[in-house]
């Protein structure tokens, strides 16, 4: 039997490797880690990844597994003309999940899996599902009792910095400042969505679907709506900067 931990580049499973790493959970041995970059991370996460964690794994005499989908999540939305789903929910197990049990089956005849699911969220903590072949899980947060706020404890008890959430960058999970954030700082990523929504609204149309069950990538609002949004939000802003200079003794009435 050999223990996995499913790395995603967040908080909690950083957590937990550190945890593997210090000797606080003696019971799974010398665990190997293993992480999916869905061709899609954030590059935050990718930055961390190459400047932080892995020198930290290394200097630890550990090592990091890299495995990769046959497709990006974006790829494969725009093959089947298709927005990401709060709903359906599969580019997690296309982009992540599929592609470690495929490598680990290669190599591994009886593997089982830590999932960095934190004591906070333990509604997600669920058992293998074995008509899928899941391989068996562990959950050592929720096992132990570690929320976040611990998580981000034990990673800087480790000296190193703390990520920032893990996932995708068009992700249909995003908060509202993260899709802002996305429209006023990458327009050419950005786009792509906005490109994948038109493509797969007219497909929805032409093929006589009920335009009532079209998903938009982000909420129940177009990419359009959140992209011209982050575009007055800046204009906005600039107005304030300039504003910021008036003299506050200017004699007129005009000025609050």
């Amino acid at each position: 039997m050999s223990f996995w931990l499913s790395y995603g580049g967040g908080v909690n499973s950083t957590a937990l490797a550190v945890m593997c790493i210090n000797g606080s959970l003696p019971e799974y041995g010398e665990v190997k880690f293993i992480f999916s970059d869905t061709g899609n991370e954030k590059p935050e996460t990718i930055r961390y990844i190459n400047k932080t964690f892995l020198p930290y794994l290394h200097e630890n005499g550990r090592d990091l597994i890299t495995v990769r989908p046959k497709e990006t999540v974006l790829e494969r939305w725009q093959r089947y003309e298709v927005t990401g789903s709060r709903v359906r929910r599969d580019c997690t197990d296309h982009g992540k999940i599929r592609p470690i049990m495929e490598y680990i089956k290669t190599i591994d005849d009886n593997p089982e899996q830590l999932i960095g699911i934190d004591a906070g969220e333990s509604h997600r903590a669920k058992p293998a599902n074995k008509k899928k072949k899941d391989f068996p899980k562990h959950y050592p947060l929720v096992s132990h009792g570690i929320d976040r706020r611990k998580c981000i404890d034990i990673i800087k008890s480790a000296g190193i910095c703390v990520p920032v959430k893990s996932g995708c960058w068009h992700c249909p999970f995003m908060r509202v400042k993260e899709i802002l954030e996305l429209a006023k700082n990458n327009r050419k990523m950005f786009d792509k969505i906005v490109q994948l929504e038109s493509v797969s609204r007219s497909r929805l149309i032409n093929s006589g679907g009920n335009i009532q069950n079209y998903y938009y990538q982000w909420r129940d609002r177009s990419a359009t709506y959140w992209r011209d949004r982050a575009e007055q939000e800046a204009k906005q802003m600039i107005f304030n900067l300039e504003f910021d200079d008036i003299d506050p003794n200017i004699p007129c009435d005009c000025y609050d």
